[in-house]
């Protein structure tokens, strides 16, 4: 059994199913929880995240990024994060991907035909760990909590100066750390972003 909360577990946009990984991903019916669809997964599952359509993205503990959509075969982009995945999340109604892993790097992927094609952006903080994704609005600025604090990325800047290290920011915008020291997976903005709920 996984924890209420786990990183790994979600319920489907339909409610009629829950995903679950770990050394595998299912899709198990929720009224008599038995499996829909299953894949195998190249590590063990560390994230998860599932798209408004029903895709889903897997982080595993080598790092790798598995995107499936149950009932075809899973894509698997090897490396996308060496020392692990600690957090997915789809955006833009499930037409991105975020991912941040421990090698302090937040990556924005685009979905094309249920696969991530080339990031098209990344933020890097040398020395953290990417912990999860915060939305702070409508128009698609999101928070970063990493290890070394809380940063709010708009749409087009390029380095950040914080918590003693450069971040250094590719094919993003403006960019405001909100709040510096550690902030966890589970910590949460209030509407609009103006508070952190940690």
């Amino acid at each position: 059994p996984l924890p209420m909360g786990d990183p790994r577990c979600d319920v489907a946009p339909d409610g009629h199913a829950i995903v679950a990984a770990g050394a595998e991903v299912r899709q198990l019916d929720v009224a008599t929880g038995t499996a829909r669809a299953r894949a195998e997964l190249p590590a063990a599952a560390t994230a998860l995240a599932i798209a408004p359509d029903g895709l889903i993205a897997v982080g595993t503990v080598a790092g790798e990024l598995v995107v499936w959509r149950p009932g075809d075969p899973p894509t698997v982009i090897a490396a996308a994060h060496p020392g692990g995945i600690r957090e997915v999340r789809f955006v833009d109604g499930g037409g991105g991907l975020l991912s941040g892993g421990v090698d302090g790097r937040a990556v924005a992927w685009t979905i094309v035909a249920d696969r991530a094609t080339a990031p098209r952006a990344w933020f890097v903080a040398a020395g953290t760990t990417v912990n999860g994704f915060l939305p702070v609005a409508e128009d698609g600025r999101i928070a970063i909590a990493t290890s070394a604090g809380l940063t709010r990325i708009d749409a087009h800047a390029t380095t950040l100066l914080g918590g003693g290290a450069t971040v250094t920011l590719e094919g993003v915008g403006a960019v405001a750390q909100l709040r510096p020291g550690w902030i966890g997976p589970l910590a949460a903005l209030s509407a609009g972003g103006g508070r952190l709920l940690d």
